[in-house]
């Protein structure tokens, strides 16, 4: 039965373009190779046989001629039509071995399962395999540097043999080896011609080591010189290996040719094909399926994960910049919701449903008065208030001003507040020993007082101060109670450092007036403050005669309006330190972007590699990608750990609140993850444009 040929080639040409001198490397070459030969091809150097085995290896593409792999136009493949051939069909073996320096036998044996989507376990239990194949079982674990050099080319043979391929190349395989190791690995193709019925092509210098081909074919400045039959080559032996080959090729290919990547025929996989004959899989030829996301996913994630620990340090600078503007946004968010909370709950503590009425602006003689100034409001309108406002439940005029307090020998200057018995209720403030003042008091204008906390412990110590008598401004005053603790507020200071007396003793006796400075208001509900709000100011402006565009001399404010004024001002404040956070994140964004291209350079080999055994370019960007946004995300990871802690250590020194939300921790994660996939695209682009043959060449 006569063999068919797995390689025809026409009239090949290559000419390398070097800006004012061409190369002609290859003029016009022509030849066939049959399935199951072994093939030797034999030449002084620059005599263009390497050259054409890297055009045979589809890691490049010939200037003019035909070239036909299993009946397949190679000319007519895109580039991920070329890498699935690579990954499938051929079994490449350099000179140099070319394996990854970080990575062990077993890693290495493996690597091109991470391109043909075989689950990591598949993948792996095949690499073993081959790698007992060749005679390295108990070296699975040892990396190229503990290898010897027969061994490093065992390694590479059995990563050539991992998914199958029906044609292995070797460019110089023995090149570098003593005569005995080369002696071991010709012997080692043999058997697996024999047993596999894989045909080989290598490259020699050896006229020894060529013998053991069925041909040997000679090259000389770019051309096929002559042909002649191996003297070693066992003629019945090899003749049988090609037949059972052969029987196997129609039997897998239902009879016809081998179908390869845009080639027609049902393979393997039992890929579908079109009308023409095209593979029906989207480039990835139909005998090769759709490669699956996941596996490769994982291993870019691992290839990642390994090129951090080789360069610890570096990895660790370049992160700086992503930890700082992580662990600041998540610190700045954590200040900016806690003070969000902290004026929320002052808000609840004075009280949520409360509407406050104070003196507002009038124009005067041409010019505009206001605040103290202003003597319109009075009891009267406090009264009209609770009588005519719907909603409205307590009323409470007051006014304020400051004084020296004094007991015995003791004197503090203190705030004061005139009002009336429901201003505690309104403020949502209690009494903790003694009692708050009657309406009784308020009618007979007794002189009674209830002091803060911060008044009675600089007035009276640990002495109990119920019924004592302290003076303001020279007025006698009957302690009859104590406040409870408040605290501060960060827009009134000590809300503990406050005296408060009946409304109209502190009118007459210390102030010397008859209006009021201001009303506070309590209405039935926090949703009713709006409403409240509107009828108030509607009263006010009839009562005080105000028309048409006049400005009101009162102004009415709930504490929905502070609470939102001061949200608004935490929100800005908060947008301001995030957006330094930002620029922090930027900067390390650039970082990773510039730590990524000098690993691109430092890798350039690697990534020829694995272009060379059947990665696509977008398999080469997803893997750089991949290796920015881990980087990115380990910073992110570290950053929120780092803002956390720091957003702990400024609320345990500086007494602040924080609220560490998980929405803001995600944000950061989710900026992070971008920073990365901006910054590292154009690297892993860098990466994904390198030419195979170039990649590998490169010192």
């Amino acid at each position: 039965m006569e063999r068919p040929a797995v390689i025809e080639v026409e009239d090949l040409t290559k000419v390398y373009d070097l800006g004012e001198q061409k190369v002609e490397a290859l003029k016009g070459v022509s030849l066939r190779i049959l399935a199951g030969e072994i093939v030797a091809l034999m030449g002084p150097s620059g005599s263009g046989k390497s050259t054409l085995m890297n055009l045979l290896g589809c890691l490049d593409r010939p200037t003019s001629g035909e070239y036909s792999l299993n009946g397949n136009d190679i000319g007519s493949l895109s580039s991920d039509e070329m890498a699935a051939l690579r990954n499938h069909e051929i079994g490449f073996v350099f000179q140099n071995y070319n394996l990854l320096a970080r990575t062990t036998s077993l890693e290495n044996a493996e690597l091109p399962s991470l391109y043909n989507g075989v689950p990591t376990a598949e993948g792996r239990r095949k690499a073993r395999e081959m790698l007992e194949l060749v005679g390295l079982g108990d070296r699975m674990t040892h990396r190229p540097t503990q290898l010897s050099g027969g061994q490093q080319q065992r390694v590479a043979i059995a990563r050539a043999l991992l998914n199958d391929p029906r044609i292995i190349l070797a460019d110089e395989p023995t090149g570098n080896l003593d005569t005995q190791t080369g002696a071991e690995i010709i012997e080692l193709f043999k058997t697996l011609n024999r047993e596999k019925g894989i045909t080989i092509v290598f490259v020699t210098h050896d006229p020894e080591v060529a013998s053991h081909g069925q041909r040997v074919i000679h090259f000389k400045d770019g051309l096929v010189e002559r042909e002649e039959a191996g003297s070693r080559t066992n003629a019945a032996a090899a003749g049988q290996s090609a037949q059972v080959h052969a029987a196997a090729e129609s039997e897998d290919a239902g009879g016809g040719d081998v179908a390869g990547a845009g080639g027609g025929g049902a393979g393997h996989d039992g890929g579908g094909a079109d009308d023409n004959g095209n593979s029906a899989d989207n480039g990835n030829g139909g005998r090769y399926g759709r490669r699956r996301l996941g596996a490769g996913v994982r291993a870019n994630v691992r290839i990642a994960l390994r090129a951090i620990r080789v360069n610890k340090l570096r990895s660790a600078l370049t992160m700086l910049g992503v930890i700082i503007g992580v662990g600041a946004v998540i610190a700045m968010v954590a200040i900016g919701e806690g003070a969000k909370a902290r004026v929320a709950k002052q808000m609840e503590r004075l009280g949520s449903n409360r509407v406050s009425v104070y003196a507002g602006m009038v124009t005067r003689g041409g010019r505009r008065v206001r605040g103290a100034r202003i003597t319109t409001l009075t009891e009267a309108d406090a009264r009209a208030i609770q009588a005519d406002v719907p909603g409205v439940v307590r009323v409470a005029p007051h006014v304020r001003g400051s004084a020296q307090v004094v007991y015995g020998n003791k004197n503090w200057y203190s705030p004061f507040t005139g009002t009336t018995p429901d201003y505690l209720g309104i403020m949502n403030w209690g009494v903790e020993s003694g009692s708050g003042f009657t309406d009784d008091d308020m009618l007979l204008n007794r002189k009674v007082a209830l002091i803060g906390q911060t008044v009675g412990k600089e007035l009276f110590g640990d002495d109990y101060p119920i019924g004592q008598t302290i003076r303001v401004k020279h007025i006698p005053f009957e302690v009859v109670g104590v406040l409870k603790e408040r605290g501060t507020s960060s827009w009134a200071g000590d809300l503990d450092d406050i005296v408060i007396v009946p409304l109209k003793t502190a009118q007459r006796k210390l102030l010397g007036i008859r209006y009021v400075r201001g009303i506070e208001v309590s209405a039935e509900s926090q949703e009713a403050t709006s409403d409240v709000q509107d009828g108030i100011t509607a009263l006010l402006r009839v009562r005080h005669k105000i028309t048409g565009t006049k400005l009101d001399d009162f102004r009415v404010r709930n504490r929905t309006d502070i609470l939102e004024a001061a949200n608004e001002a935490a929100s800005t404040l908060g947008y301001l330190l995030a957006g330094i956070a930002g620029v922090a994140l930027i900067v390390g964004g650039i970082g990773i972007m510039n730590i990524m291209l000098v690993s691109v350079t430092e890798r350039t080999r690697e990534i020829g590699v694995r272009l060379a055994i059947g990665a696509r370019r977008r398999d080469i960007r997803r893997q750089f990608l991949t290796e920015a946004m881990v980087l990115s995300l380990l910073g992110g990871a570290v950053g929120i750990v780092a803002g956390a802690a720091a957003s702990l250590g400024l609320s345990y020194m500086g007494g602040w609140q924080i609220v560490i939300s998980p929405s803001a921790v995600l944000l950061a994660f989710a900026f992070a993850a971008a920073i990365g996939v901006f910054f590292g695209f154009q690297p892993a682009n860098r990466a994904a444009r390198l030419n195979p043959i170039e990649a590998l060449r490169y010192e």
